[in-house]
């Protein structure tokens, strides 16, 4: 009975240790055939906003949409929106970095916003960049040859409606200054000249507030948008074997605790439902008549 219990004490100590091994032989695999931590695989996120907006026109092939108050004069022309996103990775910064600033140069494009951020090795590049509209397709497809991408989309949406409200909305502001001038120069109290003089000076300052906002419309000024995000890529390198043994028996230690601690879980659970079954079956048992 003795050597049966040591032999099952011994068969139970190999198994553990197989355990044991074959955990620690599977993360030494994983480790050594990861990547490092700063490889720089994570994308850029390229959803900056600048603050100039570009818009740029094409005249209609059809009817004009229908908008309240038009004023005439306007012209059967489109208003559009066109952004383009393209986030890239790269493992020889400066050189990508220069490389996009020479397509800009070359497609006659402005770069309305710039920013960098991180240290050597872990640089981020974002760039706002205003494209004539007949160059956009060219120096998108420049931008999307610069290092590797990782991201891209295109959006268009419609701005006619919106350049038209502008339009209708200063013409509107133009009649009212007209009038109230007319007002003005027919004389009146001192009171009515200066409410009259007030009202015309809430116009005016509307009326530039409009012209800023018209000006983004202007067509001397047609730009569409390509935003491009550059982030800095270091090259993988192969991990010390010291390093990665370490990380290995780590990790297996604390999954064979948790692993052991679970059986054990499991076993006491199993003892439990069994000491209970046990127990409510002598207690429903009927008992017999004596004699």
């Amino acid at each position: 009975m003795v050597r049966i219990e040591k032999f099952k004490l011994w068969h139970a100590g190999v198994a553990a240790i197989l355990v044991f091994m074959a955990l620690f032989g599977f993360r030494l695999w994983v480790l050594s055939n990861g990547a490092t931590p700063a490889d720089g695989s994570r994308r850029l996120a390229v959803e900056f906003e600048t603050k100039q907006r570009n818009y740029a026109s094409v005249k209609f092939k059809g009817e004009a949409p229908a908008a309240p108050a038009v004023p005439a004069g306007i012209g059967l022309q489109q208003k559009y929106e066109r952004i383009a996103s393209v986030g890239a990775a790269s493992s020889s910064f400066e050189q990508d970095r220069q490389k996009a600033n020479d397509e800009i140069k070359t497609h006659a494009a402005l770069v309305q916003f710039e920013m960098m951020s991180g240290l050597p090795g872990n640089r981020d590049l974002q760039l706002g960049i205003g494209v004539p509209p007949d160059r956009f397709d060219e120096l998108l497809s420049a931008m999307r040859a610069i290092g590797t991408t990782t991201s891209f989309n295109v959006v268009r949406n419609d701005k006619t409606n919106e350049y038209l409200r502008l339009r209708a909305h200063r013409a509107s502001l133009e009649a009212a200054r007209t009038q109230l001038q007319k007002l003005q120069a027919a004389g009146g109290s001192i009171d009515e000249r200066l409410n009259l003089q007030n009202r015309l000076s809430e116009i005016e300052e509307k009326m530039q507030e409009l012209g800023v906002s018209l000006g983004d419309f202007d067509s001397n000024n047609e730009f569409v948008t390509i935003k491009f995000g550059l982030r800095e890529k270091t090259i993988a390198r192969p991990r010390a074997w010291r390093f990665l043994v370490l990380s290995a028996l780590e990790w297996t230690a604390g999954a064979y605790l948790a692993l052991g601690l679970g059986f054990l879980g499991i076993v006491a659970g199993l003892w439990i439902c069994v000491v209970l079954v046990k127990f409510l079956m002598s207690v429903t048992r009927p008992e017999r008549p004596a004699g």
